[in-house]
């Protein structure tokens, strides 16, 4: 007879080991069948009634308090888990089945892992047999809906938060630097309130976030700190671009904060004044529409924006090449070197002439007078110049909507016009609107500060030689109303008044070079490594970093120099005392090896 195989029965369990979990969001709940103990009681009591079944309590406790179920990153269920995976564990109970988990994927794969190892799982209040296909459909839906009520809570939650913020209330996060959070609303710190307030001024004046840093630096200014609640000080340390970033574009310094999408008025007090605020917002946004140029000025070009080519009207931008910087016509930039004649003007000769005309006025208190008044004058005209400018384009922009409201409903007659070609002339409009904005903006929050300027007429030389480049410009935007150049006949207007500048500087007859003598420059650069290695024993220097910008050269070239000590001490003789065999690729030969020999190799005997 032919053995038939059977399907053995599980052996029935003489003990079951039952591993009770539950779980409360909120630690502190006390609301019926919703706290840790009342979970607790619940299905002890189920277990015992289960006790014919050989059903026994685990002696290990699994409660979490205060966390969610939206994930099982949760100690005492990650503790429960790896029972279960050591085959301690034979049922899994709870009261509800959200108390396991709130996310359906995160319910399969537990089902499936209790699967894996043989383990039960029992909710007291959903009756259901997990052994069974009709018993796993019913708790994939509980689970489902579980997720469902999770989602909905989080809504809710987040709806509740944002209509909180509409009414201006403070709902949380981080306390901003220049307030503190009293009774749950924001009061004004004065200290960092002053703080705050000097960032603000601050940037405006430099335009430059990394300029501003290093001056917050030097003044001690730094990020929040508070004492936390485990009675800990929390201190966050110096400011960097990223903090200060969102303190120069946090509405709640104006007196807002931000609800979803909208900006709406707060319950707090407003520490800086509006007009700042959007100058500041003006040049934040310069700054990043054109990546930083307008505030880098790499070549520290101080009339950029301010001259025009007086041949074909378009403005003069700097520009480098071959070793020099210049400013050039922009057409002559974008077209060719033939489509303007007035094309280029050295940056240094434009420069001087006008900073020479300037240095003038000062010897004479009418011409300052005269010059303080026009440019009062023009900073007064320019406000409502771009005040009508906003208001035309606003107008314009009005008018672009109606048209395109016509368009859409025209296409749902299915006339077919160009929809995108009135989007982008939307565009255009929102985009200069705002441009105007900024200017204005910022025209209104730089005052001009005619004090300042007399006493930079009155001490010209003194004041201009020490302000630095963003000061020298912030001066020339003020006192530099009108400014064109003629490429022609180097011909400048300006103010109003016109004058001449030598485009090409007589040169004198060249006279025959003599041969080279490389000797005496060895022996200076062997003199400088020695002077830089003791100035660096002595504390005068800080290191070959300072050296290099104390001497006026390169860090790489310094670093060259700083090696001529390793050099044989005949080779350094030779170099004193003038031996003009000694070019510098053999030196940089030389001093590729450390060998006394090999360097001399390198250098060759003395002819």
């Amino acid at each position: 007879m032919r053995a038939t195989s059977r399907r053995l029965a599980p052996v029935p369990r003489l003990s079951v080991r039952v591993g009770v979990y539950a779980r409360q969001s909120v630690e502190d709940a006390t609301s019926e069948f919703g706290s840790i103990e009342a979970q607790r009681e619940a299905v002890a009591a189920y277990v015992t009634s289960q006790r014919e079944k050989g059903w026994t309590p685990l002696a290990n406790v699994y409660e979490d308090g205060g966390y969610s179920g939206k994930n099982t990153a949760r100690p005492a269920f990650q503790r429960l888990l790896a029972d279960v995976d050591a085959g301690l564990v034979d049922v899994v109970a709870v009261y509800k089945l959200d108390r396991l988990s709130r996310s359906l994927s995160d319910f399969v794969a537990l089902m499936a892992r209790f699967r894996e190892r043989n383990v039960d799982f029992v909710s007291i209040t959903q009756q259901f047999d997990t052994t069974s296909s009709v018993g796993r459909l019913t708790l994939n839906l509980l689970a489902t809906f579980a997720e469902f009520e999770r989602e909905q809570i989080s809504e809710r939650t987040h709806d509740k938060m944002i209509a909180a913020r509409r009414r201006g209330m403070w709902t949380g996060g981080a306390v901003p630097l220049g307030y503190d959070l009293v009774e749950k609303r924001l009061v004004p710190n004065p200290a960092e309130t002053e703080h705050v307030r000097w960032l603000f001024e601050t940037y405006l004046t430099l335009g430059s976030l990394t300029r501003t840093l290093d001056a917050a630096s030097k003044r001690g200014v730094r990020a929040k700190s508070w004492i936390g609640k485990s009675g800990k000080l929390v201190d966050r340390g110096a400011l960097d671009k990223n903090t200060l970033t969102r303190i120069l574009t946090n509405p709640l310094y104006v007196g807002n904060q931000s609800a979803g999408d909208e900006v709406v008025k707060g319950l707090h007090e407003a520490t800086i004044d509006e007009k700042l605020w959007n100058a500041v917002a003006a040049q934040l946004r310069a700054n990043h529409n054109d990546g930083g140029a307008t505030t880098r000025n790499r070549y520290g070009a101080l009339l950029r924006r301010l001259i025009t080519c007086a041949v074909c009207g378009s403005t003069m931008q700097h520009t480098a090449g071959g070793g020099h910087v210049y400013y050039a016509c922009k057409r002559v930039l974008k077209e060719s070197a033939n489509a303007c004649p007035g094309s280029r003007v050295p940056v240094a000769l434009i420069e001087t002439a006008v900073v020479e005309r300037l240095r003038s006025i000062g010897q004479d208190a009418r011409l300052v007078d005269a010059t303080l008044a026009a440019a009062r004058a023009q900073h007064a005209a320019r406000a409502p110049e771009l005040e009508d400018d906003l208001a035309r384009l606003e107008r314009q922009i009005v008018s672009k909507e109606r048209e395109r409201a016509n368009l859409v409903k025209a296409l749902a007659q299915g006339l077919e016009r160009d929809v995108a070609q009135i989007d982008g002339e939307l565009a255009t409009l929102h985009a200069a609107a705002q441009a105007v904005r900024d200017e204005l903006a910022l025209l209104r929050a730089h005052r001009i500060d005619e004090d300042e300027l007399r006493r930079l007429f009155a001490n010209f030389d003194e004041l201009w030689g020490g302000m630095l480049v963003h000061e020298r410009e912030r001066v020339m935007r003020v006192l530099v109303r009108e400014l064109t150049f003629d490429g022609r006949t180097g011909e400048v207007v300006l103010n109003g008044t016109r004058f001449t500048i030598q485009l090409r500087a007589p040169q004198p007859p060249r006279k025959k070079r003599s041969a080279p003598r490389r000797g005496i420059r060895g022996a200076r650069m062997l003199a400088l490594t020695y002077v830089v290695e003791r100035g660096i024993e002595a504390g005068q220097l800080r290191d070959l970093v300072h050296a290099a910008e104390l001497f006026g050269v390169s860090r790489a070239r310094m670093t060259q120099v700083a090696r001529l000590t390793d050099l044989a001490p005949d080779l350094q003789e030779r170099l004193l005392t003038g031996d003009k065999n000694i070019h510098e690729r053999h030196l940089r030969a030389a001093l590729r090896s450390a060998d006394w020999d090999q360097q001399r190799a390198a250098i060759g005997a003395r002819t």
